[in-house]
């Protein structure tokens, strides 16, 4: 299927987006084996959309792979890694994948258990503890990715209230309360934040699109 929309169109709408509509982040997302052509644009976009407005950029990653292939993409277009977000890497088999993801600078972000994604308590406690044993605590997030009706049916089990309700306090009998709160509060805080300009889209967009093209 040809991309409806052109790089230059899609980083146009983001920066709407962020904008006009108050978004606060730059969503895009990849499949596991390779980027193609509209998945490309779509990088393109959002590091274009990026240094406009200065929103993070949020990444889904199919199966938690190919973080390698979109680091190297953006990187081309210079964004910092510490302004990406790579999401759902826990879902990656390969431990050491996910290991040097994080070491790239990056946002690292992990998924609690959903009914979709079923996972085992104590392995997503030895990722977390493998990853922060390779001084990564400083970018370490968790995201609760799940909004079916079965999700919301079991708010102790799945979805956000269980993260912090439930996955948090067992995080932290493994890992240490100093630990999960960093991971929980303060490293969220620090991942969105960012600083809004106060020029208009057009002229923001503008001069980085002509550089690009």
């Amino acid at each position: 299927m040809e991309p409806t929309r052109s790089a230059d169109e899609l980083a146009a709408a983001f920066v709407d987006d962020v904008d006009r509509h108050g978004c606060g982040l730059i969503k895009i997302g990849v499949g596991p084996d390779r980027l193609t052509e509209d998945e490309r644009d779509a990088l393109r976009a959002a590091a274009v959309a990026h240094h406009a407005t200065g929103a993070p950029i949020a990444v889904h990653l199919e199966q938690g792979a190919a973080a390698d292939l979109v680091l190297a993409a953006l990187d081309a277009d210079e964004v910092d890694p510490r302004s990406i977000v790579l999401g759902h890497l826990g879902r990656n088999p390969h431990v050491e994948q996910i290991l040097e993801a994080a070491r790239s600078g990056a946002w690292v972000c992990l998924d609690t258990p959903s009914p979709g994604h079923p996972m085992d308590p104590a392995r997503l406690a030895r990722v977390l503890e493998l990853l922060i044993d390779d001084g990564r605590l400083p970018a370490l997030l968790l995201g609760a990715d799940t909004t079916t009706a079965t999700s919301r049916a079991r708010p102790e089990e799945y979805g956000p209230a269980a993260l912090l309700t439930t996955v948090a306090p067992q995080l932290a009998r493994a890992l240490g309360a100093e630990a999960v709160s960093t991971i929980t509060r303060d490293n969220p805080a620090r991942a969105w934040a960012f600083e809004p300009g106060d020029s208009t889209p057009e002229q923001k967009i503008s001069p980085r699109l002509s550089a690009t093209g």
